[in-house]
């Protein structure tokens, strides 16, 4: 799993360049991979500690603008899919998931999830674990 989290952040900052104003957009990029599921991730804070040396709004505007998605959106897509990814792996409890990727609790996790995915983190897993069961039969 870690090799394919690798191979997507080289994607993402190869899309995004390395030359020109290209540059804040891919260290955002690598900063929103590396820390999202970090509870005190934020723009502003990543700005500062990148030396972009532009406002955390000229930083989402140029984000949005190379990648085509808000910033703080795409950084809830991160997190988000780390959910999926520990619901599938794992046997830890939501409330366990929330925590490790900080959310202030389950209920916020569960929220984003449903928000996203139109099923709740528990009807994911169990979905997913039938399909997996099944084709281990097969």
């Amino acid at each position: 799993m870690v090799n394919a989290a690798k191979l997507q952040l080289r994607d993402s900052v190869r899309e995004a360049g390395t030359l020109g104003p290209n540059w804040r957009v891919a260290k955002l990029l690598q900063s929103i991979h590396c820390h999202s599921g970090a509870v005190d991730w934020n723009v502003e804070r990543s700005c500062r500690e990148l030396k972009l040396g532009i406002s955390p709004a000229y930083a989402a505007q140029l984000f949005k603008l190379h990648t085509g998605q808000g910033i703080r959106e795409y950084a809830k897509k991160k997190r988000l899919s780390k959910v999926v990814e520990q619901l599938i792996a794992t046997d830890l409890p939501v409330k366990a998931i929330a925590a490790e990727l900080g959310y202030r609790n389950a209920f916020d996790l569960t929220r984003s999830f449903e928000k996203r995915y139109l099923v709740t983190p528990t009807e994911f897993r169990n979905a997913n674990r039938l399909r997996l069961t099944s084709q281990e039969v097969s």
